[in-house]
């Protein structure tokens, strides 16, 4: 054992162990280091997020837009974790995952809400274009704002494409219990919307006092675009920064100046006091450009009653004083909120370069971390890997030279080594001690040999006989000095160009040498020249890794084997001969019915010779079979398409119907036992017989579709058609006429069963399985 090496455990599995430990502490090490970093990145991003939290008793849910962010509960509510306060009123537009499709009424669900796409339906796509309906499917995304008329929903505008994975709900409240407590519940136009309980978690961030500023902003001019309209008449656009407020389209001019400028002031509060809780201010930064907004707040308010006021006496006037004092008012309000936002840009700048450097450096710490766990996993896997090469190396030297015969190979290890490879080389020791004392003898071998029942021959490298056991002898009459040292063809016939030695030799999956000779027949010759069948096996003597030291083959004698087989071949071509000859008289005792059949209807009743005429077309249908059977080759199965030729043959010159009626017969390459060739023909001659009786009485002519297809399921299918006048419209079946009740009895034994449609002529299909998947079932 190298020196290294002798600092780690003597136990095999207490190394193991400790290198499967080494690998598992470095991994939990990266994992826990990695951890961190995560959890300090998390943190640096979580205080860029806002921590403002909405108080929606301080809203006035009726007049204000609210966007809620979260996720659809199966339980028929929409649970939102997040909500933001829109400067006015909108129309309910909805982002998820699309439930259900109608394609019949053209309606789609979400949220639990039926949204109908009308003609007047945009997309939002491609503007001007409908709405590609085709392309909704359960569980594609869609954005929809919709129009809302008594209870339908009747969307407007559809987003079908890049629509964010965020699931969003958005619009203005039309129901909530409002008790001085902060709602639990919203409802917009009947759909639930629960809100998760929130709390303040301390200062505005950066992203807060953006969005804070952008919201004053957006609110300002609002203020303008509606005092505009109060000072011209005109009601205010609905369409702000891509936001849709139509909902704010029944309020005057008037109104949504004085809401929007409440809505301004209630935002230059919260930024003052950053939030619900009022001990956390604004920072001092942050604090000049609050005070002069909030100095501003007074003169808004006076500009908004005297603007509302002058509007109702002289609306030019009011128009005036837009233009010239609350249009520049309003700008430089404007631009103090412009100011707070680009403080509010620049901490957000500030805290996005820590989070970056605070990612470099984390990422270095990670990465050295795991240079060190890949070197030390390397120095312990090199030490493991030493200690347990070396006394494995030593294993498989001393295996294969034991293998190759040398019986006082021996193992020696470090003495002081009392680990598990101590233990195998033991057990090695003691083994090849064992083999060295109960090797087997050649004379032991001998004697097996000669208790062998079957003969056994062995050659050299040449082809020479160098042993034989004594059933070898026994076989063919000879003593071994007869044999030994002669070739193979003394004692066994080859024919010219034939040999004993076999091909080049192969390699098994194990990879020891043992090219087997294929077992053959071949022929033994005995003393007196007699000659027998034997079966003969072999392969090559080879030790391994060494040279080839011959062959030894195995013969057994098929005299008795091959007598048998000649009285069983024997035995079946008696059997097969008298099978033929009672197919053939069966054959003649029916055709000596049906001529007797026919003696019967001469000179009789015409009803009478019609139903002899009937019972002889079905004892010559049975006839044809066994005619078919004893002129086949085989004995059990028939032809069908052949079988079905020959028989509608005979049935039209039997009705004199050739010239007028065509048949056509289409069928698989099948092959049909006694029992279903004898149903099939019979039902087939019933059938074509009532097709030429009722389809095609006197002289009329028409053309009969025969059919048998097999189906890739097994089931076989066989029909008979006609283009006659049919069975006035019926599809479920026909009468119960005599032919037909036997179809019915035939098809039963076929286990199969029979459909009728007389609609358009008359098509008969009979559906039966094939024999084997009949057995199976």
């Amino acid at each position: 054992m190298s020196p290294p090496a002798r600092f780690l455990p003597t136990s095999l599995r207490f190394r193991l162990a400790l290198s499967f430990l080494g690998l598992v502490t470095l991994v939990l090490f990266v994992g826990v280091a990695s951890y961190r970093i995560n959890r300090q990145v998390h943190t640096q991003v979580d205080e860029l997020r806002s921590s403002d939290v909405i108080d929606l008793r301080r809203q006035d849910l009726s007049t204000v837009g609210l966007e809620f962010e979260g996720f659809w509960n199966p339980n028929g509510s929409f649970v939102a974790n997040d909500v933001e306060v829109l400067p006015a009123a909108a129309r309910p537009s909805l982002r998820g995952s699309v439930k259900t499709v109608d394609s019949a009424s053209r309606t789609f669900t979400l949220y639990g809400r039926t949204i109908e796409v009308t003609d007047d339906s945009e997309s939002a796509d491609d503007k001007g274009e409908p709405v590609p309906f085709e392309e909704l499917a359960p569980g594609k995304r869609v954005e929809v704002t919709c129009k809302i008329v008594g209870e339908r929903w009747i969307a407007d505008r559809v987003y079908l494409k890049k629509v964010k994975n965020s699931d969003k709900v958005k619009g203005t409240v039309t129901r909530a219990e409002l008790d001085g407590r902060a709602p639990e519940s919203v409802e917009i136009h009947g759909l639930m919307i629960v809100l998760e309980p929130q709390t303040s978690g301390g200062p505005e961030s950066a992203l807060g006092r953006i969005g804070k500023a952008t919201r004053m902003i957006s609110v300002l001019q609002l203020c303008l675009t509606a005092a505009h309209g109060l000072a011209d008449g005109q009601a205010a656009p609905t369409d702000v920064d891509g936001e849709d407020y139509s909902a704010a389209q029944g309020l005057s001019p008037a109104d949504q100046l004085a809401r929007y400028s409440e809505q301004f002031i209630e935002l230059v509060e919260q930024a003052q006091s950053e939030g619900k809780d009022p001990l956390w201010s604004a920072p001092h930064e942050y604090q000049s450009v609050l005070r002069q907004m909030a100095r501003q707040v007074e003169p808004l308010r006076v500009h908004v009653v005297e603007l509302r006021a002058l509007a109702d006496l002289d609306r030019g006037a009011a128009s005036a004083r837009v233009d010239t004092e609350f249009g520049p008012f309003v700008q430089s309000v404007l631009l103090l909120a412009s100011s707070y936002l680009s403080k509010a840009d620049e901490d957000l700048g500030d805290s996005l370069r820590s989070v970056l450097d605070r990612t470099a450096s984390t990422t270095t710490v990670a990465l050295a971390t795991s240079v060190v766990a890949v070197i030390v996993a390397l120095v312990l896997g090199v030490l493991v890997w030493r200690s347990i090469h070396q006394p494995m190396q030593k294993l498989r030297l001393a295996a294969e030279e034991l293998g190759q015969g040398h019986l006082d190979t021996r193992i020696r290890l470090d003495p002081h080594a009392h680990d598990e490879f101590g233990v195998l080389a033991d057990a090695f020791n003691k083994m090849a001690g064992e083999l060295a004392n109960t090797t087997v003898s050649m004379e032991s071998l001998e004697s097996v040999f000669d208790s062998m029942a079957a003969a056994l021959i062995v050659f050299d490298p040449d082809g020479n006989i160098v042993n034989v056991n004594r059933a070898t002898l026994t076989m063919v009459g000879r003593q071994r000095s007869e044999l030994v040292g002669h070739t193979f063809d003394v004692m066994c016939r080859f024919s010219a160009g034939e040999s004993i030695r076999p091909g080049p030799s192969v390699r098994e999956p194990s990879g020891l040498p043992a090219m087997r000779i294929e077992t053959v027949e071949k022929v033994f010759v005995r003393k007196d020249g007699s000659e027998f069948p034997v079966s003969l096996s072999g392969a090559e003597l080879r030790s391994s890794g060494g040279p080839l030291q011959g062959y030894v083959c195995v013969a057994l004698d098929l005299t008795e084997q091959k007598r048998i087989q000649e009285q069983l071949r024997e035995s079946l071509g008696e059997k097969e001969l008298l099978l033929r000859e009672v197919h053939h008289r069966v054959k003649n005792n029916m055709q000596v019915i049906s001529s007797l059949l026919a003696m019967q209807s001469t000179n009789g009743d015409p009803a009478v010779e019609k139903k002899l005429e009937e019972s002889q077309n079905r004892i010559r249908s049975i006839a044809l079979i066994h005619e078919q059977l004893y002129r086949s080759t085989e004995l059990e199965h028939i032809d069908a398409r052949t079988y079905l030729e020959v028989l509608t043959s005979q049935l039209l010159q039997s009705f004199g119907k050739a010239g007028s009626v065509r048949l056509e017969l289409d069928a698989d390459p099948l092959e049909l036992d006694i029992d279903q060739s004898m149903a099939c023909g019979l039902i087939v001659n019933e059938l074509v017989t009532n097709a030429l009786k009722y389809a095609y009485p006197a002289d009329l002519g028409g053309v009969i579709r025969i059919t048998l297809r097999e189906h890739p399921s097994g089931e076989r299918v066989l029909s008979v058609g006609d283009d006659g006048p049919g069975l006035g419209g019926t599809k479920s079946g026909a009468a119960k006429t005599l032919g037909m009740s036997l179809v019915a009895t035939l098809a039963r034994q076929l286990r199969g069963r029979v459909e009728v449609d007389g609609t358009r002529g008359t098509l008969v299909r009979v559906f039966f399985p094939r024999k084997g998947a009949e057995a199976a079932a």
